[in-house]
């Protein structure tokens, strides 16, 4: 992800939320999975120390019972954490496609108004 988010950087932007980590939640740990959310927060925090990270959670998925228990532990870590989030705790199993990864429509609004909340309460700070 760091040579991806390289050229985001260098437009400087002062806010970045990061929505990552579905996909290696099937052969990682929650722990490995939290270090590589929070090394590339800290690699975006060194790059550019005004800019303010924002993690949005990991949303759910169903297809496969190890990456939803990963989902779920990674994301109790993360509530533990002193970072800001943002909380996709309301994007449940109605809001995924048939195969139980990928958001269906309902939950792509869901995660939508999520981050827009979010941007909301930054405008007001």
């Amino acid at each position: 992800m760091k040579d991806y988010i390289k050229p985001l950087l260098k437009k400087c932007p002062t806010t970045i939320f990061l929505h990552i980590v579905t996909n290696n939640t099937i052969n990682e740990t929650s722990r490995e999975v939290l270090d590589g959310i929070l090394s590339l927060k800290h690699f975006i925090e060194r790059e550019l120390s005004d800019c303010k990270v924002i993690i949005s959670n990991i949303t759910k998925r169903l297809d496969e019972g190890k990456a939803s228990l990963t989902v779920l532990n990674t994301n109790e870590h993360l509530k533990q954490l002193e970072i800001e989030l943002i909380d996709n705790g309301n994007i449940g199993d109605d809001c995924l496609l048939e195969g139980g990864l990928h958001l269906n429509s309902k939950g792509s609004g869901k995660l939508a108004m999520n981050f827009i909340k979010k941007i909301k309460k930054l405008k007001k700070k």
